[in-house]
């Protein structure tokens, strides 16, 4: 005698097991400027999760004004995708607007993924999420999908917890309003960068008046 058969219902809800060694992209933002002396004074400015968020974004930073006594208020001139012309906004704005982009909603896949290969994996994650999770140091271990649930393992700071993929998300732009909030937090002193070298020099010879 045979087992009872499987019904296709049966089939198609059986949880399945995607592991994310493939799918994960970790240090691609070190890659990406590797050996670029331009990328990292770039990063050293913009700051380096922002300029991420620039690439994922398709948006290409072609120049950047430094106001080196307020340096919120630089001036970053850019081209977005394939549209005509650039565009220019002072740093904060600049920030703005891409945090929006990382923070919008998007559409998401329901039940199981195209293919176990990277890109399809990537794809029913959300390819921004995949490229947002390594710069908060979150490891995407493995995908379970059961009929329309779909949960994820991720690692953070050594302990791995499974995570609906939405709360996944959710993290995730959590951590990007973090970032944003930080940037508009007011300084309560602002550094002329133009007296940094003269108060080294004044250091070095001891005067304290020059210092201050």
């Amino acid at each position: 005698m045979t087992g009872p058969r499987l019904g296709r219902d049966d089939e198609t809800h059986r949880m399945k097991t995607y592991a994310l060694d493939k799918a994960r992209a970790d240090g691609w933002l070190e890659q990406l400027g590797d050996g670029s002396q331009g990328f990292t004074q770039l990063c050293e400015v913009v700051g380096e999760r922002f300029v991420a968020f620039s690439v994922i974004a398709g948006i290409r930073i072609t120049a950047l004004t430094v106001d080196p006594r307020n340096p919120d208020q630089s001036v970053v001139e850019f081209e977005i995708g394939e549209l005509p012309g650039s565009q220019r906004l002072s740093l904060s704005d600049f920030r703005e607007r891409l945090a929006q982009a990382m923070l919008s909603e998007d559409e998401n896949e329901t039940g199981a993924p195209k293919g176990a290969d990277a890109e399809s994996l990537q794809s029913y994650i959300g390819f921004r999420y995949v490229l947002l999770a390594p710069l908060y140091d979150i490891g995407l271990e493995c995908l379970k999908v059961d009929g329309d649930l779909a949960t994820i393992e991720v690692a953070i700071g050594g302990q791995k917890t499974d995570l609906p993929l939405d709360d996944f998300r959710d993290l995730v732009r959590d951590r990007v309003r973090e970032d944003v909030q930080q940037q508009r937090a007011p300084s309560p002193f602002s550094i002329d960068l133009n007296l940094v070298p003269r108060a080294r020099a004044a250091a070095k010879a001891e005067d304290s008046d020059g210092v201050v």
